[in-house]
């Protein structure tokens, strides 16, 4: 079955309205195209009842599973450096169909540098619609639409994700999550974080390197 993971949020310790609105999202997405919905909670060093009581309310938004990864790397904001690592790891092992961000910063932290990674496509602020499709004489199928307003808001930029042989990754507008679509039960998979490969210094001088030649020009 196909795989959309929606990226949660924490602030102050608790998941932020955005992120329990994209977790509804994927959600209704899902339930339209038959995929499953993960949530990818990323937090510091947390005991175990408290990681509980967030995926209970993530599950509750409709999530069917949750991803947990806890970490001192993660404990502070959600940057590429830290977190992509983690963010790739966890894409090339589900092949999701469909990455969501909340909106905010976390999405244009994170959404563009792993739609490199990937090779998908990337879209920000975007809202998503569910457009029946009639198929005479076979049953109306559902497609999945992602928008977003051009810059000159001359019109709207249109990715249907079943044209797609990549993914799609997108941040999304802000909206209202809508009444609870899940049960606060899902399963809660813990998983590694990869290390952060921090470069090393490197230094920029001006002394001349002994083996090699200068030209001189006549």
């Amino acid at each position: 079955m196909a795989s959309i993971v929606s990226y949660i949020e924490l602030r102050e310790g608790k998941v932020t309205g955005p992120s329990r609105f994209a977790v509804s999202e994927a959600r209704r997405v899902a339930d339209a195209a038959g995929a499953t919905v993960y949530a990818l909670l990323t937090v510091g060093p947390l005991p175990q009842a408290e990681i509980d009581q967030l995926a209970s309310e993530i599950s509750a938004a409709g999530a069917d599973r949750i991803l947990c990864s806890s970490a001192e790397s993660l404990a502070g904001p959600a940057l590429h450096f830290s977190h992509g690592p983690l963010l790739a790891q966890v894409a090339e092992h589900l092949r999701p169909l469909l990455l969501l961000f909340p909106a905010g910063g976390v999405g244009t932290e994170l959404g563009p540098p792993l739609a490199v990674r990937l090779g998908a496509a990337y879209l920000a602020n975007a809202s998503i619609e569910i457009v029946a499709e009639e198929r005479v004489p076979e049953p109306a199928s559902q497609r999945v639409v992602l928008l977003r307003w051009r810059a000159a808001r001359d019109g709207r930029r249109r990715i249907d994700v079943g044209d797609f042989e990549r993914p799609v990754v997108a941040s999304l507008a802000d909206g209202q999550a809508a009444a609870p679509l899940g049960e606060p039960s899902a399963e809660v998979e813990m998983i590694s974080c990869p290390e952060p490969r921090p470069a090393g210094p490197r230094w920029l001088g001006s002394d001349p390197d002994p083996s090699e030649v200068a030209e001189v020009p006549s």
